[in-house]
């Protein structure tokens, strides 16, 4: 599909990190950001990824972790992206 992931195409994976940064930028906690992600108008190619990164989520796992069970659907370099930005304390910015 497309240039980064397996299943989103480059189009979709544009506007899934606009959508996070400007959320998460704005304050909105990240489930909250997921939460709105797969309840928003063009949420069906979503839902499937992140209704159990939501679950994982709520029962104590970190982003990464929880990203890192949807690999199938996400791009590697993204995990990763969000993973060091976990880590460094500095999700938003990355």
């Amino acid at each position: 599909m497309g240039l980064f992931s397996p299943k989103l195409s480059t189009k979709r994976m544009a506007h899934l990190c606009y959508r996070l940064s400007s959320l998460t930028k704005g304050g909105v906690p990240i489930v909250r950001t997921l939460q709105l992600l797969v309840d928003g108008p063009h949420a069906k190619p979503y839902r499937a990824i992140f209704l159990p990164v939501i679950d994982s989520l709520r029962t104590g796992d970190t982003l990464g972790e929880a990203l890192r069970t949807q690999s199938r659907y996400l791009p590697g370099l993204f995990i990763e992206t969000v993973v060091a930005g976990e880590l460094s304390g500095k999700l938003d910015v990355v």
